[in-house]
């Protein structure tokens, strides 16, 4: 008997993570077929709030198979991130979530899995599905989700997390993973292995951290700006300390403290620590520049110094991160 999965597509839905994910689990059928299983291992349908035809955030015009009160018992509720440069902005007092946050808890009570990947982890955590539960979202949305969401614990370095009946995948083509793993959790492991590598799709990514870009760099304040181009400026010192950045600034420790926080969420020594990461990066992707050299050039005590930060940092070591990521440059 196939599995159901109900992709709901809201207005601006991310046209990757919803055409994405049904080509996933298409894939699974097809691979099923051509193994000689008896019947499909999925069943798609897509739903909209009123059966209208929705667009995209690439501008597609989708029709949907049916509306919100047609999704009666799905095995999955998919939901993809919405394309916005800020978070959604829904809440249980506006009309149309109203009826989108009593589905998905009435779905949810009847045992469906419900799966949200990008931005649609915060219709999750405003539906109260997640109160209590570990999640993960987007990781330029961690601050917004964190101060909004305080019931639910956040994971942002993750790129899915699975808490039971309800599952939440990182930014952009984590929704591609959460498709994978919903095909593992439902079908067993030796179809989701055949998705991936039909899919070209590395499985069992861990992390969104080696993807993180640090978000200070768009602040506009004088004083991060500032502060910013004067760790860029000094980061042959070792160390670089907190203290100085403060004298610079005209600032005392603790003012500056206060502000770091304020404005970016972030200690003034996690700044600095960023900002030496980036550069490491740059290093890593776009030279052939050996890693001890790299480590003496920004200013670390030694080579290990480096490799222990930059591991703390980013998840994967130096010699890994290049091997991933200088591909792209050359």
């Amino acid at each position: 008997m196939p599995s159901t999965i109900a992709i709901l597509l809201l207005e601006n839905f991310l046209g990757l993570a919803a055409f994405g994910s049904a080509d996933m689990f298409e894939t699974a059928n097809e691979i099923a077929k051509v193994r000689g299983d008896e019947g499909a291992p999925f069943e798609i349908k897509t739903y909209s709030l009123d059966g209208q035809p929705v667009r995209s955030s690439n501008g597609i015009l989708v029709t949907p198979d049916g509306s919100l009160e047609n999704i009666t018992a799905p095995d999955v509720v998919f939901l993809p991130g919405i394309g916005t440069a800020t978070a959604p902005q829904c809440t249980l007092n506006t009309n149309w979530f109203q009826g989108v946050a009593e589905t998905l808890q009435r779905l949810s009570q009847g045992g469906a899995i419900v799966a949200a990947s990008c931005t649609g982890t915060f219709l999750l955590a405003e539906a109260r599905l997640l109160d209590g539960k570990k999640a993960t979202t987007t990781w330029w949305k961690q601050k917004e989700f964190s101060s909004a969401y305080q019931e639910v614990e956040l994971d942002g370095d993750e790129i899915l997390i699975d808490a039971g009946n309800v599952i939440t995948s990182a930014a952009g083509t984590s929704a591609l993973d959460l498709a994978l793993y919903l095909i593992k959790r439902l079908k067993g492991p030796a179809l989701s292995r055949l998705c991936a590598r039909f899919m070209v799709l590395e499985e069992n990514r861990g992390s969104q951290q080696p993807f993180m870009i640090p978000w200070h760099q768009k602040t506009r304040d004088e004083t991060i700006e500032r502060a910013d181009q004067w760790v860029q400026n000094n980061l042959s010192s070792q160390p670089i300390k907190v203290q100085d950045l403060a004298a610079f600034l005209g600032m005392s420790t603790r003012s500056l403290l206060r502000h770091f926080q304020r404005k970016l969420s972030l200690s003034p020594q996690q700044f600095i620590l960023n900002i030496r990461c980036e550069r490491a990066k740059s290093q890593l992707e776009y030279t052939n520049t050996a890693i001890a050299k790299i480590a003496e050039v920004l200013g670390y005590s030694d080579e290990n110094a480096f490799r222990r930060s930059f591991l703390s940092q980013v998840g994967v070591s130096p010699a890994q991160y290049r091997q991933k990521f200088r591909r792209e440059a050359y």
